[in-house]
């Protein structure tokens, strides 16, 4: 079990996906793909368009990470880049 708080171990992640470390990304899709796609099911019921918002949303994540500014967790990020995406 990862005894690091989640919002420093987000902060590390987030600065090795910035610097081009893809395996970074890969474990913060880990982490979050439930949350995303729980967040989700309130909007969509079928799961092929689940899918297909959650894909969605992490690659807008990926795109835009340089302009996540740490003033709130990241959680609360990707929850409103989510809501929007729906």
């Amino acid at each position: 079990m990862d005894v690091i708080n989640n919002g420093t171990a987000d902060d590390r992640l987030i600065e090795d996906i910035i610097t081009g470390n893809d395996a970074a990304f890969v474990q913060l899709v880990r982490r979050y793909k439930h949350k995303v796609l729980a967040l989700s099911a309130r909007f969509a019921r079928d799961t092929d368009k689940l899918n297909d918002i959650c894909q969605d949303v992490f690659i807008k994540v990926y795109e835009h990470l340089g302009k996540f500014r740490h003033d709130a967790p990241f959680e609360h990020w990707l929850a409103r880049i989510t809501i929007r995406t729906c």
